[in-house]
């Protein structure tokens, strides 16, 4: 049986005649899930994966945004023995009809026969002491789970994770199938850590930069445009990304403010920090008072290399201070906002006013006695 292969390549589309195997269950390739030589096996032969959604990875992965909700049960507890498990799973095939192909990723639509690959998977199997139920509270305090099945669509995402003997863990768990299957997204909380805090926070928060002055905080990535500031008072400046431990982790950033559009450095710092234990957040803080202008705020993470590499560019654009305008500079923008001030000659006009009223009153006043 012949299939075709349609190739999409630098905008040209190929028809190319290819003919499938009879059948591939029979070698051991095809069970060799976690290998990334897997998909290219298959598409040699003429077959392609048919992509799952009830796989348990998948699952908890599908579920990652709500997933105290999707758990059956969520608890604390330390890993006292691991047991390895030999779990067959299996995963389904079909003939290539078509290959979509660009720079990033081919993709493989399949049509019948389609086939069924068996496969065997060893995973962990943990006996863990319950010290704290935070879903869903057990009548016994020793609870058995395992890691989550993969299939090969996600080969290239590790199984787990896996745990040590001794670690202190928090559990997502989910009942699938009779087995009771931990997440992926489990992880290690340090004892000082308060549970039901820490199951509070969002875990999968991206990094957050914000300025504030006089009080009113601008989040440049909920905002997009932010409003300008005022010149020479203090703007504080706060950069917050998250950390993939509640251990406590130390990083550096880096800030530069530039004039725009020269590029001119007008401040640049690094600023060490260390994070706080027991949370998934940590944050960097420093404030500076700018003249009117137009700027921009880079920030830049340090990586374990030494390296920095930029997280956030973000323009911005002080504005006069209306309420002290000797500070304002010859080479205003022309698109500042304009002051106002007292004309000199204001002082004197009351009194030229009112003398004109006394004349005119006495004029008329002299007119009536003749």
């Amino acid at each position: 049986m012949k299939t075709l292969h349609l190739l999409i390549i630098f905008g040209a589309v190929i028809i190319l005649p290819v003919s499938s195997s009879p059948s591939i269950s029979n070698s051991s390739k095809v069970q060799e899930i976690l290998s990334p030589g897997l998909t290219p096996y298959l598409a040699d032969h003429g077959y392609a994966m048919v992509p799952s959604n009830t796989t348990e990875w998948f699952l908890w992965w599908n579920h990652y945004n709500d997933i105290s909700n999707y758990s059956d049960i969520i608890f604390t507890g330390d890993i006292m023995s691991i047991k390895v498990l030999n779990v067959t799973s299996f995963y389904t095939v079909g003939n290539i009809t078509q290959t979509f192909s660009s720079m990033e990723a081919t993709q493989y639509i399949t049509g019948p026969p389609y086939e069924k690959i068996n496969y065997t998977l060893n995973l962990d199997q943990y006996a863990v002491h319950v010290d704290e139920f935070l879903k869903n509270p057990q009548s016994s305090n020793n609870m058995t789970i395992r890691e989550p099945i993969i299939d090969p669509t996600w080969h290239s995402d590790p199984p787990g994770p896996r745990f040590n003997v001794g670690d202190h863990v928090l559990f997502y768990v989910k009942n699938l199938d009779g087995s009771n299957v931990y997440s992926q997204n489990s992880f290690i909380i340090p004892n000082v850590c308060n549970a039901t805090d820490v199951l509070g926070q969002n875990r999968y928060a991206g990094s957050d930069f914000t300025m504030t002055q006089n009080g009113v905080q601008t989040d440049y990535g909920k905002s997009g445009n932010i409003p300008p500031f005022t010149a020479n008072m203090p703007i504080q400046f706060m950069y917050s990304t998250r950390v993939d431990t509640l251990s406590g982790k130390d990083f550096v950033i880096k800030y530069d403010i530039l004039d725009d559009p020269s590029n001119r450095i007008i401040s640049s710092n690094k600023i060490n920090i260390s994070s706080k234990k027991c949370e998934w957040m940590e944050s960097a803080k420093w404030e500076a008072s700018l003249k009117s202008g137009n700027y921009y705020a880079n920030i830049y993470v340090k990586n374990t290399d030494g390296t920095f590499r930029q997280t956030y560019s973000v323009g911005f654009s002080v504005k006069p201070n209306m309420t002290n305008t000797s500070s304002l500079s010859s080479d205003q923008n022309s698109d500042q906002i304009p002051t106002y001030t007292k004309s000199p000659e204001f002082s004197f006009a009351v009194p030229v006013m009112l003398i004109g009223i006394v004349s005119v009153i006495t004029f008329y006043r002299m007119k009536f006695r003749k």
